[in-house]
């Protein structure tokens, strides 16, 4: 992690709110931007809550933007809505409003990478990968500028995370995973236009990091101290009555920061369905992309991972 600069890409969610608290907290962490994609989200309040989150990690300096990317296949309302419930949390805060327009978030992006050398950005998507696809369509150029992809997306030997009954009379299939599913062309695009180094964690590994009682307990204890723990607590508590919930997003982020929490990414070759009822899901194939595929905590790992966002918290 020394010397590196990160690029935080997501989309609204919960975990992913959270994990912008986590990175704009940690004085060793060099984030020069985030941008929000409005996928699992309501843009305003997302964009709202990007805002007072880096204002309580006592960083107003770190620029924040709204991509331009739109979904083929849209979020549930039932989870969009969860960050219209984050923005109502105490612990949150206050903050100088802000409205539309909003910095556009596909110039923000093609601005950071200008503001490096070569190879000296890490991209952490934890959404879809739409607006990475938005910018090096236009200035491939800037491929060169990238260090490294860790993308949050796909299960590859697990089943994917679309719930029929959020999705009444859609036909989908068991095996995609919802950044994927989004925007599957922009996975495809990505995969098959780049090679920039691409890590990718997936539902494989994300699935095991549980919101457990254990962890619930750790921010509980460090709530007492610190008005970020509170906040991550409190947002946490707002989906445990959706049993799939997972870090998933949180997962990808330690793995950039931490990758010793977890085994060595596999080199494997994965391609994407963009078409018919299994579209967004990852295939292994001798044709794919070259990625590095991680698929397990190492000995210890997670319980090491809590312990982290529960400390980088506190």
């Amino acid at each position: 992690m020394s010397g590196n600069r990160f690029f935080l890409s997501h989309d609204g969610a919960i975990d992913e709110l959270i994990a912008l608290l986590l990175l704009a907290r940690r004085p060793d962490v060099d984030l020069i931007g985030t941008s929000l994609t409005s996928a699992d989200c309501l843009t305003e309040q997302a964009m709202e809550a990007q805002h007072r989150l880096l204002g309580l990690a006592g960083r107003p300096d770190i620029p924040a933007s709204l991509s331009s990317a739109r979904a083929v296949n849209p979020f549930p309302w039932k989870y969009r809505s969860d960050c219209g419930r984050f923005v109502q949390l105490d612990a949150l805060g206050q903050a100088p409003p802000i409205s539309p327009p909003y910095p556009d978030g596909e110039q923000h992006l093609v601005q950071a990478l200008e503001s490096v050398g070569n190879k000296g950005l890490t991209i952490l998507a934890t959404g879809p990968l739409t607006q990475l696809q938005l910018v090096l369509e236009r200035r491939p150029q800037l491929e060169s500028r990238i260090r490294e992809i860790v993308w949050m997306g796909g299960a590859v030997d697990v089943p994917g995370n679309l719930e029929p009954e959020t999705l009444p009379g859609v036909p989908v299939g068991e095996r995609a995973e919802w950044n994927a599913f989004w925007d599957p062309f922009a996975v495809d695009w990505i995969f098959g236009n780049t090679s920039v180094p691409l890590t990718i964690v997936p539902l494989d590994v994300s699935d095991q990091a549980l919101i457990s009682a254990q962890f619930l307990d750790g921010l509980q204890e460090a709530a007492k101290h610190s008005t970020a723990a509170r906040l991550a607590r409190d947002a946490y508590q707002l989906v445990l009555d959706q049993p799939m919930y997972r870090l998933w997003d949180m997962t990808a982020v330690c793995f950039a920061l931490h990758p010793e929490f977890f085994e060595e990414p596999r080199r494997v070759r994965l391609s994407v369905e963009a078409w018919g009822i299994e579209q967004g899901a990852l295939s292994r194939d001798p044709a794919g992309r070259d990625v590095g595929l991680v698929q397990n905590f190492a000995a210890g790992g997670l319980d090491k991972m809590y312990a982290f966002v529960i400390d980088s918290l506190a």
